[in-house]
C-alpha cells in the first residue's frame, strides 16, 4: 500500500481552454490564425492533470454541464484524471488564449454560469463524504452561486480530519477561510485586490495575520516570494524562452500539491512548484510539465532569504 497522503483538488470552475496562435493581432481587423488547439482549462482542473502528469495520484472534485462539460469529462478521461464531477444546467466556460510571435499573450475568459443552489446542495454532499485528511488543493474563483464560506467550510473539514488545505483564490472567499489556517498560493495582482494594498510586505502581514500558515505569492517571470514561519524567501526563476505562461501558476500548486503528499517540507515543496510554474511557461498549450524540463531546471532556481 502506498505510504503517499491522499490528494484531493477542487475546481470549481473549470474549462475547455482553446489556444490559437498568430503572426499578429489586430483589433478590429480579421486575424487569421497559424494554428489552433483545444483543451482542458481551470485552475483546479490542470493542477489534478499536472500533479498526474508527474506520476501522482489525484482525485479532481468540481462542476460540469452541457456539451461543453460533455467534452471537458472525455478530455479528462483520456488523460485518466480521477474526478468527481456535479452535473449543473449551465454550459461549462470556454477560455481562449490568443498567441502572437512576438510572445504576446492574450487571454479571453468566460465566467462560470450562475449556480442553482440545489446545485451547491449537492456538492455540500459529496464533499462531506471526501477523506480531506490528506493534501486538499483548494483552486479558483468560485462561481456565483456558492456562498463566500464555501471555501472556509472545505479548509474546515479540511482541518478536522487531519488534512493540510493549500488554496489558491482571492477576495472574500479567501479571507474567510484564511480562520482555519490553510496554506495561501496567490498573484501578486491578486493579493493586492484582495487586500486593498499595494504593498508586498504590507499585503501579506494582512492574510499571514488572519491565519494563513504559510503564504506564496507568484509575479510571473519575477521573482515568487514565500513567507513561513517568519522568515522570507525569494525565488528567482531562470531566463527562459516563454512560449504560453497561461496555467503556471496552476503547475506551482500541483509541483506544491506533489510534493508535500509525499512529506516534502514546504520550502522544498515549493522550490519544486516554482520548476513546474517554469516548465509550464516553456509549453505551447497551458497546464502541462515536461519532466525532462524539470530535470534540467531543478538546481537553476535562485533562491534569497531576507
Amino acid at each position: 500500500m502506498s505510504s503517499y497522503l491522499k490528494s484531493i483538488c477542487f475546481g470549481f470552475a473549470p474549462a475547455l481552454q482553446k489556444t490559437t496562435s498568430f503572426s499578429s493581432l489586430k483589433v478590429g481587423a480579421v486575424n487569421r490564425s497559424l494554428n489552433s488547439f483545444t483543451g482542458i482549462g481551470g485552475k483546479g482542473a490542470n493542477t489534478a492533470r499536472m500533479i498526474g502528469q508527474l506520476g501522482g495520484e489525484c482525485l479532481l472534485v468540481g462542476f460540469y454541464g452541457g456539451k461543453n462539460g460533455e467534452r471537458y469529462l472525455d478530455l479528462l478521461s483520456k488523460e485518466s484524471v480521477e474526478n468527481k464531477h456535479i452535473h449543473v444546467s449551465g454550459e461549462t466556460r470556454l477560455c481562449h488564449t490568443l498567441l502572437q510571435k512576438d510572445g504576446q499573450i492574450t487571454e479571453l475568459v468566460e465566467e462560470m454560469p450562475l449556480l442553482k443552489k440545489s446545485e451547491v446542495f449537492l456538492m455540500e454532499q459529496e464533499i462531506e463524504k471526501l477523506d480531506l485528511s490528506g493534501i486538499v488543493s483548494i483552486c479558483g474563483k468560485l462561481p456565483k452561486g456558492c456562498p463566500d464560506d464555501f471555501y472556509a467550510k472545505i479548509s474546515l473539514l479540511v482541518k478536522q480530519q487531519g488534512g493540510s488545505a493549500v488554496i489558491d483564490t482571492q477576495g472574500d472567499p479567501l479571507i474567510k477561510a484564511l480562520k482555519f489556517n490553510p496554506f495561501v498560493k496567490i498573484n501578486k495582482e491578486e493579493l493586492f485586490i484582495t487586500t486593498n494594498k499595494s504593498d508586498l510586505f504590507v499585503a501579506a502581514e494582512i492574510l499571514l495575520e488572519e491565519g494563513a500558515n504559510g503564504l506564496l505569492v507568484t509575479d510571473g517571470k519575477y521573482p515568487a516570494t514565500l513567507f513561513l514561519d517568519g522568515s522570507i524567501y525569494m525565488f528567482h526563476p531562470p531566463s527562459i524562452n516563454i512560449k504560453n505562461s497561461i496555467g503556471s501558476g496552476d503547475a506551482v500548486m500541483a509541483g506544491m500539491n506533489f510534493k508535500l503528499s509525499r512529506g516534502c517540507s514546504v520550502y522544498d515543496s515549493v522550490y519544486f512548484g516554482i520548476v513546474c510554474g517554469v516548465s509550464n511557461a516553456m509549453t505551447s498549450t497551458c497546464g502541462n510539465i515536461n519532466t525532462e524540463d524539470i530535470k534540467n531546471l531543478i538546481n537553476d532556481i535562485e533562491v534569497k532569504r531576507m
